[in-house]
């Protein structure tokens, strides 16, 4: 490539600073969604494969319900091979009481030993040295979380209550390095020792308790068959698992969020490409002069294509290159909120394969969406610069050359798709996804301006200005309407989602709905606690209820390990049941077959009633033989119905129910419901944890705020992601406005010299611009309702609510976003004075 080529480049630089920066900008957005979104999932992944161990703070890790292992099966583990070591973490829910004010908090209890973490590091505030110096703590000290803090108005060095024990808080836990592998947990988090827990005395008979012993073992073994021998040792319900298998089911949790934002990034993209496409087509037009005279001086048509090419290709460059730097920013915003989500500190750096990513998909949007404008270079005939006057420029027809453009369009988008998808699968799915959102858009548009045109015979000039502005030659109407009722489809369809999933569960809550759940209640509570939800004078409806907590040991007589299960049923075999009896048929309970027992029936035989689902994924039916576990004693029963649960009661609900007396000698437990208004609530709670202290007490409606912080976390990281999108729309529609600047001033020249005032010319653009926002904004709500509609209802299988007002809203809000965009763009042009524009003509 010659001088020449590169001086007409820089040449053409100068003048066109605004057009290039929407350019610049557009590009950015796109790649900064991209290179922000890949950040975040190949640091994460990074994370998983260069931090496996610490996830788990342990090279293997055997977990337990409401048992420990037995002394003689760690005695035979560590026999296994010399070096095994052997720690012990122990995890349950209890209530935390502040002792000066009386405030109680649901908290999730976790007791380690001397041991933890074998690997990974537990940090605190303030910051500990090592491991040995947090521990080194009296076993009367623990470490809480920040959000229990303000809970309870506490600061470190203030004692709580937990337990029948008074602990001094030595500081605020802040990570934990195996947290992101452990279980969701509704209550903040709270570290103690093994000894420490002992002192509270809330492990009691029947208590729900997470027992985990995490291995280390010596570099020379491997795991795989120490896994396979320590498989031997477990008993039934025992489970053991390596740290590489800690990957897969928080892996598939970042790939998911990862490709769901990641195709939000490329539509992002995808619209920023068509701004692109749109500045270029509207720059080479106003440059028809300049390569007429090129080719009347002896330039080529590769020539010309030459400057404009590499012209095109140093803004896709600068714009990837501004878009990485906004894509870290989008990085650490993303890591904020997901940090939140997984209750864990994330360390973020900008990854090279991110910004080499963001990099070539910048520089491949830029060609795909300049092709077709760039070989329209040559068709241009010198001529034109002469014929200019008297000669309308037509639109070039590029005959097979256009058709063979786009179809390389089409290829290239589809290769884009599936390079950020990381499957043929997904990123097929989401080509076609845009291609017949596009038509959708296209379509719909088209239809919405001409029935306004045809419709619409109003009698105000600014009303008919703004209508025929619509239509205006050269307009970039369906292009805007494209771009920003794209983004109003994915930022309402995530809202229509979780506003119905949130509906689910609060408007569908029965009215005979318990508030407060107190667990792990001994037989030896029962009177006390009967005792006092008694004399609660505001306690509606309460129930005190056994249970027993059993797994399946045999069906019809085999047992369940000679039984060949279906893998969608293995959980039905494999779980731990909480059973209980009763005498009648509970409430929001239907028999579908068989009846339920009867005085006589009870003296007979012990019987059960199965829930259908469990029922169908044991293969049961009426007349079924069942042999429970419960503790190592085997409870046989015979089924004598077949019912249907209401599980959206939200009271105290089972899949087996045994009759009277079939339970006789068995160890329990008990669960207590209470329902009484939200102003008592917190006194009742308080009492029961000072008289207490060992029950534990759920809040139902703390549990479905939690659930709608987490929903409205995820939306936000979604929303935040769908933002891009309606923003890249409206730079399109500034973009456009600014291309159409010349026309756009000759018009209100001509109108002025006729009489026509500013405000008059104002309320025309602003016509124009509610129309663009009103089409935009139905279309865009209205397939956001559908694909919020499908997702309920044949994705998540849930009752699809519909809002109304974010309907109406959805559209005011892109109108007025429309409006506001449009007349910050448009307003110099109303300053232009009209004499020198006439005399330029």
């Amino acid at each position: 490539m010659n001088s020449f080529v590169w001086k007409m480049v820089f040449r053409e630089f100068r003048g066109e600073g605004r057009l290039f920066f929407f350019f610049l900008f557009c590009i950015a957005i796109g790649v900064g969604s991209l290179v922000g979104v890949n950040n975040v999932s190949s640091n994460l992944a990074t994370t998983l494969q260069g931090e496996a161990r610490n996830l788990l703070a342990a090279d293997l890790e055997i977990r337990t319900n409401n048992h420990p292992l037995s002394d003689k099966q760690l005695k035979e583990i560590q026999e296994i091979a010399p070096g095994i070591h052997i720690g012990r973490v122990t995890e349950l829910t209890a209530m935390s009481l502040n002792p000066k004010n009386g405030i109680s908090q649901l908290v999730e209890l976790k007791a380690v030993d001397s041991t933890y973490p074998f690997y990974g590091r537990l940090e605190t505030e303030p910051p500990l040295n090592s491991l040995k110096e947090n521990l080194s703590l009296p076993q009367n000290a623990l470490l809480i979380q920040k959000a229990l803090l303000s809970r309870l108005e506490l600061s470190p060095g203030d004692e709580v209550k937990i337990g029948q024990n008074l602990f001094t808080i030595g500081g605020v836990l802040l990570k934990e390095p195996d947290r992101v592998a452990g279980t969701f947990s509704f209550g903040p988090r709270v570290l103690m020792t093994q000894k420490g827990l002992e002192q509270t005395e809330l492990i009691q008979p029947g208590s729900r308790v997470r027992y985990r012993f995490r291995i280390k073992i010596p570099s020379f073994l491997e795991l795989e068959p120490v896994k396979d021998q320590i498989k031997v040792i477990l008993n039934e319900g025992e489970t053991v698992r390596t740290f590489q298998e800690t990957q897969p089911s928080i892996g598939r949790f970042i790939k998911r969020l990862g490709i769901y934002l990641g195709m939000i990034g490329l539509i992002t993209l995808m619209v920023g490409g068509i701004g692109v496409a749109n500045g270029i087509r509207v720059f080479l037009k106003q440059k028809i002069d300049t390569i007429a005279i090129l080719k009347c001086l002896g330039g080529t048509s590769n020539l010309t294509l030459q400057i404009y090419f590499f012209q095109v290709l140093m803004l896709g460059i600068g714009g990837s290159l501004l878009g990485i730097a906004i894509g870290y920013g989008i990085s650490e915003f993303l890591k904020s909120i997901l940090e939140k989500v997984m209750e864990t500190q994330l360390r973020f750096t900008l990854l090279p394969s991110s910004a080499f990513k963001g990099m070539g998909m910048g520089l491949l949007t830029t060609l795909l969406f300049t092709l077709l404008p760039l070989l329209g270079i040559q068709k241009i005939p010198p001529f034109k610069l002469f014929r200019r006057e008297i000669e309308e420029p037509k639109e070039l027809k590029m005959g097979w050359v256009g058709w063979g453009s786009a179809s390389f369009f089409l290829i290239g988008l589809a290769i884009l798709a599936i390079w950020q998808a990381g499957s043929v699968k997904l990123g097929f799915l989401l080509f076609s996804t845009l291609v017949v959102c596009f038509l959708i858009l296209r379509l719909a548009s088209g239809g919405l301006l001409k029935l306004i045109r045809t419709s619409l015979r109003p009698h105000s000039m600014p009303i008919r200005y703004g209508l025929s502005n619509l239509s205006r030659p050269g307009n970039q109407t369906h292009t805007v309407i494209f771009s920003i009722g794209l983004g109003v489809t994915i930022i309402l369809a995530i809202y229509f989602v979780q506003f119905s999933l949130t509906n689910e569960i609060r408007e569908n809550l029965p009215s005979d709905a318990p508030s407060l759940f107190f667990i792990d209640i001994q037989r030896d509570q029962t009177q006390g606690v009967e005792s006092i939800l008694s004399k609660e004078t505001s306690i509606t409806a309460s129930e005190l209820t056994p249970i027993v907590r059993a797994r399946v040991h045999s069906i019809n007589g085999t047992s369940i390990e000679e039984i060949k299960v279906e893998p969608s049923s293995n959980w039905y075999y494999s779980r731990e049941y909480v059973v209980t009896f009763k005498q009648d048929l509970p409430k929001h309970n239907t028999i579908e077959k068989g009846e339920w027992w009867t005085q006589k029936e009870l003296m007979e035989s012990p019987l059960i009633s199965v829930e259908k689902e469990a029922a169908e994924g044991l293969n049961m039916d009426v007349g079924s033989k069942i042999v429970f576990d419960i503790q190592g004693v085997q409870v046989p029963a015979t089924v004598s119905s077949i019912r249907e649960e209401d599980w959206g009661s939200m009271t105290t609900n089972f899949y087996m129910i045994f009759s009277p007396g079939s339970l006789d000698g068995v160890p329990l437990n008990y669960i207590a419901t209470a329902r009484l208004p939200r102003e008592g609530e917190t006194a009742l709670q308080n009492q029961m944890v000072r008289h207490f202290p060992n029950i534990s007490t759920i809040n139902l409606r703390d549990i479905l705020d939690t659930v709608s912080i987490m929903l409205d976390r995820m939306g936000q990281v979604i929303r935040f992601m769908a933002g891009f999108s309606i923003f890249a729309g409206l730079v399109v529609l500034s973009n456009s406005i600014s291309a159409s600047r010349v026309q756009r001033i000759r018009e209100t020249a001509i109108y002025k010299t006729l009489g026509a005032t500013r405000p008059m010319l104002l309320q025309g653009f602003a016509v124009e611009f509610v129309l663009v926002g009103m089409i935009a904004g139905v279309i865009g709500v209205t397939l956001s309702t559908l694909v919020g509609w499908i997702t309920v209802h044949f994705i998540l299988e849930m009752k699809w609510h519909f809002s109304i007002w974010g309907f109406f809203l959805g559209i005011l809000f892109t109108m007025g976003l429309t409006l506001l965009t449009g007349i910050f763009s448009s307003y110099r042009i109303l300053g232009q004075k009209p004499l020198p524009i006439l005399k330029a003509e």
